[in-house]
């Protein structure tokens, strides 16, 4: 259900040393999962900041405080480093919860994030109540972030479609229209482009058609805002 947080607390992550931090994401879900990320910037280098965390979650692992993962084997509880597309990657498990640590070299010190992913208490359903049942052959959604902030919620959909951009937008407007949102403006088509932004009530919705340079076929970003509802968390 849209909405919901997870019951468990999230850990209190310690601050990068030195650092300043700012939330990317503080109540969100990505594909059902509830995530947290903050960005980082610091003096240090890398490897101050890799050694800080290490030493902090291997800590943890010592005292039992980190856990085996949800179908995980023995052993992957502990703190793994993992270099990823120029990123220095640390990770560990706490409870139901992914840590992970992300840093690269920024001048004279490093830039990186820091997230916490709830792995155990996910939603089944990911997509906006109200979105509209289209055909499993029209498109595929790949990924959809939902946040709240204050009282507002919004969802951030992607997605990809074989057809070409003009049939496609023609086919998600009779769409929306069934649905009850209706067209409120319609920016004109560009040429790797075009934005068309619905209304239902208070509702938004901007639907933004691209076609793919990669390979035949359409991306799709849509951005739905809606009242977050009261009672609501």
């Amino acid at each position: 259900m849209a909405g919901s947080l997870p019951r468990t607390p999230w850990p209190a992550l310690p601050p990068v040393p030195q650092g300043r931090m700012e939330w990317v994401a503080q109540d969100t879900w990505v594909n059902g999962i509830p995530s947290r990320v903050q960005r980082f910037e610091s003096p240090l280098g890398v490897a101050a900041v890799l050694a800080h965390y290490r030493a902090h979650w291997s800590a943890l692992a010592s005292k039992g405080a980190s856990s085996v993962p949800p179908g995980g084997a023995p052993g992957e509880g502990s703190v793994r480093e993992t270099p990823w597309n120029g990123w220095a990657v640390l990770s560990t498990w706490q409870g139901p919860f992914q840590l992970v640590l992300q840093v690269q070299p920024a001048g004279q010190g490093s830039q990186g994030l820091l997230s916490s992913i709830n792995v155990r208490e996910t939603k089944p359903h990911w997509l906006p109540a109200g979105w509209p049942t289209a055909p499993a052959s029209l498109w595929r959604v790949q990924q959809v972030i939902e946040s709240v902030d204050g009282p507002q919620r919004s969802f951030h959909v992607m997605a990809r479609s074989e057809k070409p951009p003009g049939a496609l937008r023609h086919t998600l407007a009779s769409l929306w229209r069934e649905a009850g949102w209706q067209p409120r403006q319609q920016a004109p088509s560009g040429p790797t482009a075009d934005l068309t932004t619905y209304a239902q009530g208070d509702k938004t919705l901007e639907v933004v058609f691209s076609r793919d340079p990669t390979q035949p076929g359409t991306r799709v970003v849509i951005h739905w805002t809606e009242p977050r509802q009261a009672g609501q968390p």
